[in-house]
């Protein structure tokens, strides 16, 4: 034997070893896998098929790319999605603390003007209890201008009404005692 029988005998040895086929096996398994892509790709030129191969590889490669841009794309839009969704609950939160303080503030300034009415209105009756006085004292000056232009004593025409009034009273009550049989009398009928 020579030696390049027996060297090449040592490389089909270790290649069985490792692959577990001879070189001649693997070459009819290559073989048939190649016929079997002749069939399947309508193609017969090893070329071809690579090309095709390739071509079958760049489309994958692109929808790889385009997935994972629509992954990248969904993972945004999520995190929008929960952004928006916490600003809707911080907007809901902050209009109801907003209504509550709306309606305390209105209950506080309703309450403010029923205060500031009930002012007003004491105000206004101690300005009207003023305005009666400052009348009572203008026509008390009034009546004591109208006295002095006549010449008139105004305590003499109080003692005088007084002594008037005191006289109508007397004959009145003279009246009545005079009156006193005649009611008797009409009493009796």
């Amino acid at each position: 034997m020579s030696i390049n029988k027996q060297a090449g005998r040592g490389t089909e040895k270790k290649q069985k070893v490792l692959t577990g086929k001879t070189p001649q096996e693997e070459v009819e398994e290559y073989n048939a896998i190649f016929e079997s892509l002749k069939k399947k790709t309508h193609k017969n030129d090893l070329k071809e098929i690579l090309a095709l191969f390739e071509d079958y590889e760049n489309k994958n490669y692109s929808l790889y790319q385009h997935l994972s841009h629509l992954s990248d794309e969904k993972e945004t839009l999520e995190r929008q999605i929960h952004q928006i969704k916490d600003e809707i609950a911080k907007l809901t939160q902050s209009e109801q603390k907003e209504a509550d303080e709306g309606a305390e503030n209105k209950a506080k300034k309703i309450q403010d003007l029923k205060d500031e009415i009930d002012g007003s209105d004491k105000h206004y009756k101690v300005l009207e209890t003023k305005q009666q006085g400052l009348t009572e004292t203008i026509n008390a000056l009034k009546v004591r201008e109208i006295y002095e232009k006549k010449k008139i004593n105004p305590i003499r025409s109080v003692f005088q009404l007084f002594s008037n009034v005191l006289d109508v009273m007397w004959k009145i009550t003279q009246l009545n005692f005079l009156m006193e049989p005649y009611k008797i009398f009409k009493i009796g009928f």
